[in-house]
């Protein structure tokens, strides 16, 4: 069998002269030390800890963040590949068809969990024991601890730091091997219908809270992070003096720097390509766009198009070679269905407010055709015009490379005219209809959708930027009619909000799109009199939460102000 074996995963033995304790805590004769019963058991945190305690803590959360996404395709979408590839080994009857459907699968899975298992596994560990060094950090704040000498309880965290060491390598061989890994998945989604419907079925549970590739590229992520936050930990102990600290994270540093910057080119790449895949699975009518390797996104959103019967909402798709629009399909697993495409190398567009007084106005010249589509705000028409000019210019300098390189998208035969007129929703949709429309939680997050709702648009740019802000960790949300907040665990990822009860939940309550949404302080008018805490506001909705501490508020504003300014004027 060629199914992968459960092991276990041992950390590096500790280096010598270097503690596994955050020191040594004095016993008192009068009194026992008070541990606290969870990390975070309060949210306000005792000002006795500084800057490299809020550090390690934002490490700490995100790492249970971190090792839970692991989880979704370690253990859950492992276990239904591994019951299908069972099954169908046991089948002494299987067809020549069935038989290549199995071996896809099982392909599928070495190149998937080869390099992923043991970092799932490892992750398992050094989340234990960084939640046991936290916890004993943490009992400087728990009340009853006041007798312990803080100057003897010394805050060491480098030697733990310097296990990702070891498993370095399994990430440079992951993140090596993900262009095969996505190329295998393409090929086996398009070629073997037990696994789409497998593929399918997974993305609706409710612990999918993310598209599966969303989860895939975690690895990657989780790096950018772990160099954001050794940066922020090295400038501390370099002003105080911590050597041993310094040292000990600095090693680790680098080497994360150095893999960064390897796959650095790369990532715009995969982060291009994952969307193109998405997107063929998003649009009905749509085929061959994520096999053209030149082919980049560039931007997508709402725009209304007008036409004889007035102005009609469409989605649109900038790509380095061609314009696609799209309406809303009648499937209930949120699709759109192509209406027409327009290749950018016979395309010219122009500002058209003042000549034919529509309001951020964009007139679009392809071939013999033209459109006039208008976007919801200066802001919004003048970062497609840019955009389009600066594809359009591109795709003309580059003439020579770019000749053969559109191929048609649209799976008939029938002119993008002809299909302007056709119904929407009526094409089979296989057995998609089947499930659940509640179930599909994550679809409705996708910037797609939110860009659909809220007339607004995303570009690659801020795509490149979501990957680098992510955040987790304990928030108190105001309740609108009283004055009494409620403590939930929140996830910031992919420009949206996901809210627990707490970090051990494996499925988000709720989930808020921030896209379009102005971060801000509360206003005296607002009457919320309290420290730490941030406003969220789209149109009549607005939402007032409350952080733990300096640090945390800080932070949460920076990653909540990545997605609200990409579609707001107004900056913090």
């Amino acid at each position: 069998s060629r199914i992968i074996t459960s092991t276990s995963y041992s950390m590096t033995p500790p280096l010598a002269g270097i503690p596994r304790i955050i020191g040594n805590i004095p016993q008192s004769s009068s009194s026992s030390i008070i541990l606290p019963t969870t990390v975070s058991s309060t949210m306000t945190i005792s000002p006795i800890h500084d800057r490299s305690f809020y550090i390690c803590k934002e490490l700490l959360m995100t790492e249970r963040t971190y090792r839970k996404d692991l989880e979704v395709i370690a253990e859950n979408f492992r276990r239904e590949l591994m019951i299908v590839i069972n099954q169908q080994q046991q089948d002494l009857f299987m067809d020549e068809e069935y038989n290549f459907e199995n071996e896809t699968l099982i392909h599928l899975s070495d190149v998937l969990f080869i390099h992923l298992i043991p970092i799932y596994k490892f992750h398992i560990y050094f989340l234990r024991q960084l939640e046991q060094r936290m916890a004993i950090w943490e009992t400087r704040s728990i009340p009853g601890n006041e007798f312990i000498n803080i100057d003897k309880v010394i805050p060491q965290i480098g030697d733990l730091i310097m296990n990702l060491i070891e498993i370095l390598p399994r990430y440079e061989l992951y993140i090596e091997n993900y262009d095969c890994l996505l190329t295998e998945l393409e090929y086996v989604l398009k070629h073997n219908r037990r696994f789409d419907m497998i593929y399918k079925e997974f993305e609706s549970e409710k612990f999918c809270y993310l598209s599966l590739m969303s989860f895939l590229i975690k690895p990657l992520q989780r790096l950018l992070h772990y160099e954001y936050l050794l940066e922020k930990l090295l400038i501390y102990y370099k002003n105080h003096n911590y050597e041993n600290e310094y040292q000990d994270c600095y090693g680790v540093f680098i080497k994360i720097q150095d893999l960064i910057e390897n796959f650095t080119e790369s990532l715009t790449i995969i982060l291009n390509r994952q969307k193109l895949m998405e997107l063929q699975r998003d649009l009905i009518g749509v085929e061959n766009l994520s096999n053209q390797y030149d082919r980049h996104f560039i931007r997508e959103g709402c725009l209304q198009k007008l036409s004889r019967k007035g102005y009609q909402q469409r989605m649109f798709f900038l790509f380095s070679d061609v314009l696609l629009y799209c309406a809303r399909s009648s499937s209930p697993v949120l699709k759109f269905k192509l209406h027409g495409e327009l290749p950018l190398k016979t395309m010219t567009v122009e500002d058209t407010d003042e000549r034919i007084q529509i309001p951020n106005s964009i007139t679009i010249y392809a071939g013999n055709r033209s459109l006039i589509v208008a976007a919801s705000s200066e802001i919004e028409k003048n970062k497609w015009l840019y955009d389009l000019k600066s594809a359009i210019a591109n795709v003309k300098i580059n003439i020579d490379d770019y000749k053969n390189q559109y191929a048609a998208t649209i799976k008939s035969n029938t002119s993008s005219e002809n299909l302007e007129h056709s119904i929407v929703g009526t094409l089979d949709e296989d057995d998609s209809n089947q499930i659940d429309r509640s179930s599909f939680q994550h679809r409705a997050n996708t910037t797609m959708h939110v860009c659909w709702h809220r007339n607004l648009s995303v570009s690659i740019n801020d795509h490149r930027q979501a990957i680098k802000n992510q955040l987790s960790g304990y928030l108190l949300r105001k309740f609108k009619n009283s004055n009494g907040w409620q403590k939930l665990w929140v996830i910031f990822t992919n420009f949206c909000l996901f809210f627990y009860k707490t970090y051990q939940d494996d499925f988000p309550l709720a989930s808020l799109p921030l896209l379009g949404y102005r971060s801000s302080l509360p206003s005296e008018t607002d009457g919320v009199n309290k420290d730490f805490v941030f406003k969220l506001q789209f149109k009549n909705h607005v939402y007032f939460f409350r952080a733990e501490s300096q640090y945390a508020f800080d932070r949460w504003m920076e990653v909540v102000s990545s997605a609200t300014t990409t579609t707001s004027s107004q900056l913090i």
